[in-house]
């Protein structure tokens, strides 16, 4: 019935198959893997921001206390100009010294947040790539 060469083609053909099967299981696996690092680095990445999210509250929350007391001191300049002269300098330095820190914080956490969008878009790929993958194969 069957030719001994087209029994021959018939195998080759099975087994340039069975080679791209394993080459899309081999890659796919491979995704899964990179999908599976990607999304535990987001969830590291999200976890700092909420970190430095809570940080920039801590600090605002401060520099909203240093300004109450810039308040008070300002009230009580009567009393006494030289020691209030003083403590608005130590206050003023203060509130500065906070603001600054809240600025690096906030910058600090924009640049976090970036990165967590681009690992979220990386992991969108990854996804699409699986799916393909899946796809194709199944």
């Amino acid at each position: 019935a069957h030719s001994p060469a087209s029994a021959e083609r018939h195998a080759r053909e099975l087994s340039a198959l069975r080679l791209s099967v394993d080459t899309l299981a081999t890659s796919l696996e491979a995704k899964d893997r990179a999908l599976i690092l990607s999304s535990a680095r987001a969830e590291r990445q999200a976890a700092e921001a909420r970190r430095v999210d809570e940080a920039v509250a801590s600090l605002r929350s401060e520099l909203e206390s240093v300004r109450g007391l810039l308040r008070r001191a300002e009230e009580e300049r009567d009393e006494s100009r030289s020691s209030e002269a003083a403590l608005v300098a130590r206050v003023v330095s203060e509130k500065e010294s906070m603001v600054e820190q809240v600025s690096e914080a906030t910058a600090m956490c924009e640049g976090l947040r970036g990165e967590l969008e681009a690992t979220k878009e990386r992991m969108r790929e990854l996804e699409e790539e699986v799916r393909v993958l899946r796809e194709g194969g199944g």
